[in-house]
Order: C-alpha cells, then structure tokens, then sequence
C-alpha cells in the first residue's frame, strides 16, 4: 500500500472484529479555528467523528494541488463535520464498500440530509440521545438507494472514488466541490443501514418564520442570540420596515450577521444590555435564548424597561416535559446534545408552567402560546392510565413554544 502523502497510511482498523477498508484516506474539509469553536460544535464534531486517522485540509485548496498530495484511491470527504454517526454506523458503511466497491458512484450514509429519504422508511423518530442510538439500528429492505445529489447538504460527508475527483476541473476549490457535483445531479448511491443524523441540516431555521408570523414587524427590533442573522434577513426580505439590531457573545457570528442585520453588537447578555436609556425597541426577539441564562426572569426583568410603548417580545422556548425527555429520564438518562432540548448550553429547563411563571413574575402578559409538536407514539397514548397517573398530552407532545408577549 502506498504512502498517503497528507497524511498516515490507513492501516486496516477493528471494532468488534469488523474491518474498515483499508484503501480509504479521510479528509475534513475546513477553514475552522479550532479554539473559536462553540460547546455544541465541538460536542458535534465529536459525535461524528470517523474510527480512522482523518486530516484536516483548507478548503481554499485548489483540486488540483489536494489530490498530488494524496494517492488514496477512495477519499472520504467530510465537508460538514457536526453531524451524529457512531462508530459501529462508520464500520458498517466502510465495510459494506470494501465488499461492494464502485468507481462511478459516489456514497453517502442514509439520514436527514434530505428529508425525502425518508418516504417510505420506517425510521424511529427521536429527540434525544436515545432515540438517535435506537435510529442508528435502522436497516431498510435493500442496502443501497440511488439517487442523485440535489443539495449542497446530502453532500455533507461522502466517499469517492478517486477517478471521480480527477474528472473536475482542477482549479475548483474544495469548499466548492458539493455544489459542483448537487448542481450537475451527480449520481450517488446511499447505504441504508444506519442513520446519520446532521444538525445543520435544517435549511432555512435560521430565519423563524415561525416567528414571524406572530405579529406585525415595525420599528426598531432587537434580537438576542442573533446568530448569523437570517431571521433579520427574512424580515426584510418580506417587505417589512424595521432596524434591526443583532445581539451575540460569539465574535464569528456576529461577523456573518453583519450581512444581515442594521447594526450588529458583541456583548453578553449576563451582564447588562448595552443600550443607553433613550433607546427603546417596538420588537424584541428571544429565538431559543432565554434557556441559555442561568437566571432569564432578571433579564426578562431587566428588558421591560427597554420597551418601547406597545412593543412587544416574540420568543421561542424549548419544553423539558417532552415524552422523549420523560421517557429517557424514566430509564435514569439526560444526556446532551449540540442542539434541541438538551443542547449542551441550556442553563434553565422548563415546562410551559414554568415558563409562563418566569414571564408573569418578571412583568409580562402573555398574549398567545403556540406549540411545535412531535406527537406521542401509538404505544404511548395511553401510559399510566392503568395507573390513574394524570398526565398533560399537550406537554408530553409539545418539542417548543412560541410566545408574544407584552408588559404588563
């Protein structure tokens, strides 16, 4: 076996006494500053992690100059590393490749990548860790589908055959190379034993059109935890008059949402807003912020003085009495996740109870709830009746709400 000049040969690794191919070279595509990584990527990164030596290349690289580098002759490429795929998931995969190699087709791991995969497959819906371990076991009929790449996202992570790479043009980029290849439909096949589960896989949830719904937009809006700013985007992509002011504590982020947003503010929202008394907001927007404060009704205390006369605060909270929740506590677990319920950043966890306590006692009418549902399996509408357990189905069945709000 050749020397893989980027980096170590990939001798041939076992788990459980299965093989991983040992013709395959791993690559992370990245332009990524490691120590600027968050808490939930770096959990991420580490829940997708492959079982074999995996080198990390700009993705500024020309084509060209990356493949001298490496004479591999099947190149895994992970161009979105903060996905979930466990080790046996990884062994499986690469193994069924060695046993069943192409060198026409490119592969990826059946998951969320595209929704439309899923027609058809009776895969476990999950919400926690659990439930992704148990999706993890899913195997379809056949063990392979074939498709063609349409998204930049189906391309997350996929293994190629080197002559594939040889056949675009060398000057492209790496970054560039899943457009290439979702713009041309490229042929692909997906293995369908397993599940990866993507967390960035959500298309537009960034913009909380959800959200926007909920009331007329005017004036001048404040967001908490901006991120990169799609929701400021959305807004006035829909004809809407506002100035829209982003807040984050992420100096990377509060780069990208400068492309969105009126004005774009570091600071840390534990300490103090950062606004002089005469500004006040007619809109102030909580998108699954205040579950990342130790102690949100100060804020929400705090943030009342800031309010403009009729404005208003639309926000989104995750619900901690989700069945999924429930159930995984029932079996002694609350384990973290980089995103939904259990993020690794939540601080507070609450039900709608609680949360609606947090908002009353801080100052605030609640004007209309509404909730994001993941309904109850069919083995579980009727738990704890033998029992004359009482129990809340609109909480049980309820992932997040969404709430507009007033002072009082």
């Amino acid at each position: 076996m050749k020397e893989n000049k980027t980096g170590p040969a990939h001798e041939e690794t076992h788990s459980a006494g299965i093989s991983i191919c040992k013709m395959i070279s791993a690559y992370r595509i990245t332009s990524d500053d490691v120590a600027s990584q968050s808490r939930e990527q770096a959990l991420a990164r580490k829940m997708g992690k492959p079982p074999l030596p995996c080198a990390a290349v700009p993705e500024s690289r020309r084509l060209d100059e990356f493949l001298k580098s490496s004479d591999a002759e099947y190149l895994l490429m992970i161009f979105d590393p903060e996905f979930w795929y466990p080790e046996t998931c990884w062994i499986n995969w690469l193994d069924a490749e060695r046993n069943n190699p192409t060198r026409d087709l490119i592969s990826l791991p059946l998951g969320n990548q595209n929704p439309g995969w899923r027609k058809g497959l009776d895969v476990p819906l999950y919400m926690t860790e659990s439930g992704l371990e148990k999706a993890s076991l899913f195997q379809a009929k056949t063990i392979w589908m074939y498709r063609q790449a349409e998204t930049v996202q189906e391309l997350c992570v996929f293994l190629t055959p080197r002559v594939i790479l040889e056949q675009i043009p060398g000057k492209l980029k790496l970054k560039s190379i899943p457009e290439y290849l979702s713009f041309r439909k490229y042929p692909v096949r997906i293995y369908c034993h397993g599940w990866l589960h993507n967390f960035n896989a959500l298309g537009d949830a960034g913009c909380r059109r959800d959200l926007l719904s909920m009331t007329e937009w005017k004036g001048l809006v404040l967001e908490m935890g901006c991120g990169s700013g799609f929701m400021a985007g959305t807004c006035k992509s829909m004809g809407n008059e506002v100035v829209w002011i982003g807040v984050d504590f992420d100096a990377m982020v509060i780069r990208d949402a400068s492309e969105h947003v009126d004005l774009a503010v570091l600071a840390d929202a534990n300490h103090h807003l950062p606004f002089t008394p005469n500004v006040l907001f007619d809109r102030v927007v909580c998108a699954d912020f205040l579950e990342h404060l130790p102690y949100p009704w100060e804020f929400l205390s705090a943030l009342r003085g800031k309010m403009a006369q009729g404005g208003q605060l639309i926000a989104s909270v995750p619900n901690v009495g989700h069945w999924s929740v429930v159930l995984d506590l029932m079996a002694g677990r609350f384990d973290e996740l980089p995103a939904g319920n259990l993020c690794v950043t939540h601080l507070r966890f609450g039900t709608k109870i609680s949360w609606g306590r947090w908002l009353k006692q801080s100052g605030w009418d609640v004007l209309c709830w509404e909730e994001e549902r993941l309904p109850l399996p069919d083995n579980l509408k009727t738990f704890g009746h033998e029992y004359g357990l009482k129990t809340d189905r609109d909480s049980l069945e309820t992932i997040r709400y969404r709430l507009l709000a007033e002072v009082r």
